[in-house]
This record gives structure tokens, sequence and C-alpha cells, in this order.
């Protein structure tokens, strides 16, 4: 669905300190920013259990100010392989991939404080530009995945080499870089690796039926993502419609403390698939990161993967 100015404009004065969210009926909400309702997860429908593969989407910030925290996740993603390929089925399929925050390649200069941004919702919108809109054709951009080393995303299994994966991630997760949009768009980010207009670089990367999905955000400052929480994940989980949609969705973000609130969209976002995400701090060290990107995770995985409807 295509976004003209004055929707990008409602969405962004609805997360302002001052402005009252409305639902699709023009109600405000109860919070101001809270556009999020609580979802049910279903059981499983009967028959077979059990995953075959598990795509893991990390969502990273590349903006000025990232190097050192890409660095961190790079050093602690190896224990996090091993961690998946130890706890997961033998045989299980493994897809990594990257996106990034960026929907511009326009210069951006934008400040804040206490998750606050300094920038003004009409510059906000003129810094978000969607890949329907217009292709910037920046790497790792709009949703689409960072290519690197020729791939978009890694393939490997658990009954295979997990050294390979190892090395590819822990390049790669740096070499996104520091040079991009600081209006920073995570959330958007996530969503729109499942555009249709993103299906030419995105291909293959998301399996539906029988495919546990792991996304996994690491930011250093407040999300602008200026289209609500509710349209993010609409997008994302039809993507996952014959898997069961937020069932087979499992969430983690390593976040700055002021970005762990209730109201904060990307928050938001990592919450809105009906069980809490794993969350760390984006200060912490590579071993504080491994407390959210390594076994406890994994272990989450493996359980779900257990406890979803088993492909044909």
């Amino acid at each position: 669905m295509p976004l003209g100015g004055y929707g990008l404009l409602a969405a962004l004065t609805a997360c302002s300190d001052s402005g009252a969210a409305q639902d699709d009926g023009g109600a405000p909400d109860a919070d101001p920013r809270l556009d999020v309702a609580a979802v049910e997860l279903r059981p499983p429908p009967p028959g077979p259990l059990g995953c075959r593969a598990v795509d893991v989407l990390f969502m990273i910030d590349n903006s000025p100010s990232m190097r050192p925290k890409q660095e961190r996740l790079a050093a602690a993603f190896p224990t996090f392989v091993d961690a998946m390929f130890d706890r997961l089925p033998r045989n299980t399929d493994l897809h990594v991939g990257i996106t990034t925050s960026s929907f511009t390649t326009m210069a951006t200069m934008e400040g804040h404080a206490d998750c606050r941004t300094s920038a003004t919702p009409e510059y906000i919108m003129s810094r978000y530009q969607t890949p329907g809109m217009l292709n910037n054709n920046e790497n790792g951009g709009q949703g689409r995945l960072f290519r690197h080393e020729g791939m978009v995303f890694f393939t490997a299994n658990t009954s295979g080499d997990r050294e390979a994966l190892k090395r590819w991630f822990t390049a790669a997760a740096p070499a996104v870089g520091e040079r991009s949009s600081s209006v920073e768009c995570s959330s958007a980010g996530v969503a729109y690796v499942t555009d249709p207009a993103n299906a030419g670089v995105n291909q293959g990367f998301i399996r539906d039926l029988g495919a546990v999905m792991v996304i996994v955000a690491l930011t250093d400052e407040p999300d602008k993502s200026p289209e609500g929480a509710r349209r993010y994940h609409d997008l994302f989980v039809r993507a996952k419609e014959q898997c069961g949609g937020d069932r087979c969705i499992v969430t983690a973000g390593i976040l700055p403390p002021c970005a762990m609130g209730a109201n904060e969209p990307l928050y938001q976002f990592l919450n809105a698939f009906g069980r809490p995400p794993t969350i760390g701090d984006i200060e912490g060290t590579s071993m504080d990161y491994t407390r959210v990107v390594g076994d406890a995770l994994a272990r989450t995985v493996s359980e779900l993967c257990s406890n979803i409807p088993a492909p044909p």
C-alpha cells in the first residue's frame, strides 16, 4: 500500500509526545503512542510438528557511531552459531541475512535526547523513501538484504560446516558500515524485507511453512519508522501465513535503554508477535551481547522449532 504525504505525517504526529494515536476508526488509543494490540498465540493445528528450516534476519543500524557495536555483534555471533547447530535437529536448513535501518541516500542531520528525535515529522518524511516509491540502490537499504561477498544471505545446514557461516557474518556485520542515514527506520527495515518491490533481491530468503523466523535488531538510537508498529507487524507476518504467522516468529533486540519502553516504536514492534523479545543493552560488551544472541535465543528457537507445523 503506497504512502502519501498525509499518511506519513499523520503517523509521525501520532508518535510524538503531544499527539494522540488514532486507530483505524479515528478514536484515540488508551495509550497515546502504543498502537499494537496484544497477540494471542494460537496452538498449532493437529498434525506432525517440527521445523525443517530457520531464517535469521539481522537489522543492523548503519548510521554514524555504529562501528563498535557492529564489531561486538560480530564477536558474539560465533557463540550463537554454535548454540544453534548444537540445539537444532540435524539437517535443519539455515538462512542468515542482514538488512539496515536506512531508507534514504540523501544527506541527513538529526539529533536526539532521551529517545526523542530533534527532527520534525516533515523532515523524517522527506528522508523516508520506501522501495515502492523508488529504488535508491543502496546495498541493504529500504529493506533489501545486504550483499556481502556476492551473497545476500548465507545458507548453512546443522549437519554441515558451521565455520563458513561464522566467517561470513563476522565480516559482513561491520561491512554494513556507519555512513548512512541518521534517520534510523529500524522497524521499517525489517518489515520491508517482505515487500514485493524487494523480491528481486530478497527472493528465497524467507521460507514459510516449516520454518522458524528469527528477527534481531541492533541499533543505538530511537526508531523513527513512521508508519507504526501495527503496520510493520502486519507487513512482516503475511510472509509467515502458512506457518501460522506470529506463532513462528521470535524476536530479539540490542538497544539503548531509553528505547526499551512500552511506548518506543522498535520495542513495540519486537513485542508485537505474541512472545516477549530477548533484549540487551547496546552499550554492553561482546559477552553481554552473547546473552541476547547466544544460547538463550538458540534455546527459544529450538523449542519453537519443535512446536510448529511440519511441512508435507
